[in-house]
């Protein structure tokens, strides 16, 4: 049995592997993290435990203290230069989050060519990966939430209340979550036209996170939604490491 870990921001989600398969997912409120002994106490023994952490030292405190009667050190993922078949382009490749690490290699996994790889979650990011594994750079935006929250707080008329998506808003709601979703799609399909520009045409883009569903429909490449895409990357990176 193998455990993935990813510690964002705002939750903690883990995923059970079993013989390579899929079994078992969870999540929890970072805020909650203490509880995790709890939340994991009817696991088996782990083979391997691989974690993905960007929120600093306590969380990882909280993940040693959980593990403890495991008797096992997790593996705790850096993003590297090379690892898993995928190449890491930027400038200095330690500064690249572990979850992004992680998502690419999930990414790659999946044989599906050159792809724009965009997680919608706190923030959204896109990044450039081409068939051969080499991730060639990316962006990183305010997230699908935290637009919302920032336009809700920084203006007493306007609500921070989702509407939907029309080609002309009428309505303050309609028009907030209009814009959003537009200047969303906007980057994410100008960054297909750059990733083209440069040599490297992808042929999808590979959506994930909480927010996916709010872009899928808009885009103008082909979209596959990949649930838990971090959580393949950290499988595929259990595999290359020994206990």
């Amino acid at each position: 049995m193998i455990l993935t870990v990813d510690i964002g921001n705002t939750q903690i989600k883990w995923a059970v592997f079993i013989s390579g398969k899929f079994s078992l997912f969870g999540r929890c409120p970072l805020s909650s993290v203490k509880k995790l002994p709890l939340y994991w106490k009817d696991l088996p023994n782990p083979e391997k435990i691989v974690v993905s952490n960007v929120a600093g030292e306590l969380a990882a405190e909280a993940i040693g203290a959980a593990v403890r009667n495991w008797d096992i050190n997790p593996y705790w993922v850096e993003s590297e230069p090379l690892q898993c078949g995928v190449t890491n382009s930027y400038d200095e490749p330690r500064q690249l989050g572990s979850d992004r690490w992680a998502m690419l290699i999930g990414a790659h996994s999946l044989g599906m060519g050159n792809v724009v790889v965009v997680c919608a979650g706190t923030a959204t990011t896109i990044h450039g990966l081409t068939a051969d594994g080499n991730f060639l750079g990316g962006l990183i935006i305010p997230g699908y939430e935290l637009m919302h929250q920032s336009l809700g707080k920084n203006a007493d008329l306007l609500k921070s209340d989702e509407g939907v998506v029309t080609v002309l808003p009428r309505s303050t709601q309609a028009a907030i979550t209009s814009g959003i979703v537009k200047a969303t799609c906007t980057t994410i399909d100008s960054f297909c036209d750059d990733m083209a520009r440069s040599g490297h045409e992808p042929g999808k883009i590979i959506l994930s996170g909480g927010a996916a569903e709010k872009f899928s429909e808009s885009l103008s490449l082909p979209v596959v939604v990949e649930d838990h895409l971090v959580m393949k990357g950290l499988l595929e990176i259990s595999r290359g490491i020994t206990v």
